[in-house]
This record gives C-alpha cells, sequence and structure tokens, in this order.
C-alpha cells in the first residue's frame, strides 16, 4: 500500500468518526431537550353540512370506531386544520362561537360533512 493510499485511509477513517460523534450529540441533545421539528398549520373555518340526523359527530381518532367526544349540529362553524381537508378525516382544532374560536379540541370529523372557508378574523379571535 503506498503512503498516499494510507494517509487518504485515515482521513477517511477520522471523517466518518466525527461523522459518527456528530450524530450521537445531535440525538443527545434532541433527547435532552424535547425538541421536534416545527411545522406551520394552516387553519380555516368550516361550515358543519346537513347530516342525516341532524348532528356531526366529533371524535377522538380518525375513524368510525372511534369514542364520540361531542356532537355539533348542522351550520354550527368550526375550527378546522386545512392540511387534512382533503383526507377522509379533518382535524378540528376549535367550535366558533361569536367568531371566537372556543379552547383547543384536537378532535376528528368526517371531511364530507364540512365546507371550508377562509375566517374573516385570525386565530386569536381578532378581525
Amino acid at each position: 500500500m503506498t503512503d498516499i493510499r494510507r494517509a487518504q485511509l485515515t482521513v477517511a477513517t477520522a471523517l466518518l468518526s466525527a461523522m459518527r460523534t456528530i450524530a450521537v450529540i445531535a440525538a443527545a441533545l434532541f433527547l435532552a431537550t424535547g425538541a421536534a421539528p416545527a411545522y406551520a398549520t394552516i387553519t380555516a373555518c368550516a361550515f358543519v353540512k346537513p347530516t342525516p340526523d341532524g348532528f356531526l359527530n366529533l371524535r377522538k381518532e380518525p375513524r368510525m370506531g372511534a369514542k364520540i367526544f361531542r356532537r355539533v349540529e348542522s351550520g354550527d362553524i368550526l375550527l378546522v386544520v386545512v392540511e387534512t381537508s382533503l383526507d377522509p378525516w379533518t382535524k378540528v382544532e376549535a367550535i366558533v362561537r361569536n367568531e371566537k374560536p372556543g379552547k383547543y379540541l384536537g378532535v376528528y370529523a368526517r371531511s364530507r360533512f364540512l365546507r371550508i372557508f377562509d375566517c374573516e378574523w385570525d386565530a386569536r379571535g381578532e378581525r
């Protein structure tokens, strides 16, 4: 083995070792801080369309067999996560009363019973 090849292997080994060390430190920092990547959530309002029984179930999980958290009436307005509105289930963040969202719910509603529209106020309930 030539001296140049031996030097290349030494550098490659040192570089690999440094990369492993950085990965371990990054993992330790992630676990120590509990940090997770931040994602922007875009919210909008949703009008509850008429349903066969006049109510729409809000469920704890996005599936038919999930526990019903609450029922809302046709015509109610919900604050929803836009990114989920094309799925069969839309994530509902709050029920809107008097143009102000209530407390955070984090539940799901069937998308086919919702009509999404832009709220005329921001998430804090201000125009």
